[in-house]
Order: C-alpha cells, then structure tokens, then sequence
C-alpha cells in the first residue's frame, strides 16, 4: 500500500518558503523606502540650513553697506571706500576739530562751536532733501579729504571761526579756482553767512594764495567759510548766540548752489 502523507507537508514547506521570501523582500523593501526617506529629509535640512546662513551672511553685508553709505548720520572716518550710489548729489560737511581753540571770555573752542553749526546745516539739508555725511570729531585733515573723494560727494564745505587779527572781525571764505563750480559755492555760502552776521565782512579768497590743506586736495566744489573772529569776546559771543543762524545760513547757501545747478541743466 502506498501512502503520500508526505505530500502536504512539501506543499505546506513550499507555502512558507513562498511567505518567508515575500515577507523578506517586503521588509528588505521598506528598509529601502525608509532609507530613501531618510536620505530625503537630511538634503532638506542641509538645503534650508545653507538658506539661512546664506540669508544671515547677505542682511550682514547689506547692512555694513548701509552703515557706511546712506550718509545722513554719518560721522565715518574709513579711507578707500568704493561709492557704492551716486553721491554727486550729497554733502561733506568738516567742522573744524581744532578743540585748543579757546573762545575769547567763554569757555568754548571752535571745535565745539562750529561742530554745533554743523549739526544745524545738517538738519537743515536731510529736511530738504540732501543726503549729508560729516567728519568726525577725531578725524585729521587727511582722512576727511579721503573719505569725501572716496564717497564721491558733490561738495565740501569746511566750517571754522577765525582768530588771529588783532582788530579782524568778519566772515571771509575760500575756495580753489582750479575746481569747477568752487567759486560759485563759495559764493553762495558766503553771502548768506556775511549777510547774517553784524559786521563788516572779508570777502572771497582763492585758495591759491593759501595753504589751506582741505581745499586744495578735495576733487569736488569745495569751500572753507570763516563765520566770524571768535578772539574779541563781543564777537565770540555772537557766534555762540547764533549758532541756528549761522548752521541756517551755511545750509542755504548750498541749497541755491544745488538750485542754480539743476536750472543750468
């Protein structure tokens, strides 16, 4: 008698062989999709990582360039800067840092002074228009006159108090007739500060016969406005009286200059 009892169980062996591999490929598939996965999710971050940073590192620049160049504020004494916008337009405003100049019966110097004027002439151009930048109280001749051609800025305006005469009263200003345009800023500066002030005045100079450092090394229209004697004490103390007159005053000036330029193009 034959007996095929072990029929089934081949069969029963096969059908787990059968499961057992689709179990494996199944789970060896899920690894792989798991692994894909995985894979995925890390190129995500590292691609939204290097998007922060390269954000972060482009607001850093941005910023440091506006730091530098929009001027209105600006007390910035870096040399060799490259202009980064069309600065014809803008003013460089050089107070005097001459801080051992004493007031003659006021304890002041020119250096605080006229840094005050300057402050006033400042406020008085952003408020019509004019982007400013202004020397800092530290910085030397050399590096206000390298930093004003470096920006590129329209003009340069040097604002002192005078001393030195005897009986001098009055405003005089300077300029350099080698550069275009010098003698008609001077001109306009001038006349709206001599008619300010309540003595006889002094007139234009040309920095040819002087060895005025910032006017003679500046590239753009430049002027140095002497506002008054401050070594007589009564004129001194109208300097210091009229501090909003003469920043006023210096700031017209350069408004008409800007006028009469933009009516001749």
């Amino acid at each position: 008698m034959q007996h095929k009892l072990k029929e089934p169980d081949i069969v029963y062996e096969k059908e787990i062989s059968y499961i057992k591999c689709n179990n494996k490929k199944t789970a060896l598939s899920r690894l792989r999709y798991d692994r894909i996965a995985l894979v995925l999710v890390v190129l995500i971050l590292v691609i939204v990582a290097i998007s922060l940073l390269a954000g972060a590192f482009k607001n850093s620049k941005d910023g440091d360039t506006k730091e530098v160049n929009n001027g209105v504020n600006s007390e910035v004494n870096a040399l060799n800067l490259t202009p980064k916008v069309d600065n014809s337009r803008a003013v460089y405003l050089s107070p005097s840092n001459q801080w051992d100049n004493e007031y003659t019966g006021i304890d002041t110097t020119e250096a605080e002074e006229m840094r005050r004027v300057a402050e006033v002439t400042k406020t008085y151009l952003i408020e019509r228009g004019l982007k400013v930048y202004m020397a800092g109280e530290d910085a030397t001749l050399v590096e206000k006159v390298e930093l004003a051609n470096d920006l590129g800025v329209g003009i340069y305006v040097s604002i002192h108090s005078n001393a030195g005469d005897a009986l001098g009263e009055g405003t005089e200003c300077f300029y350099n007739s080698n550069i275009k345009n010098s003698h008609k800023l001077a001109s306009y500066v001038y006349n709206n500060v001599a008619a300010a002030t309540p003595t006889d005045d002094r007139g234009l100079i040309d920095v040819l016969d002087t060895q005025l450092y910032e006017i003679r090394n500046t590239k753009m229209a430049s002027c140095l406005i002497e506002v008054e004697f401050h070594d007589i004490e009564e004129h001194a103390l109208w300097i210091v009286d009229n501090i909003d007159t003469l920043g006023e005053a210096i700031g017209e000036g350069i408004m008409q200059y800007y006028q009469t330029l933009d009516s001749q193009n």
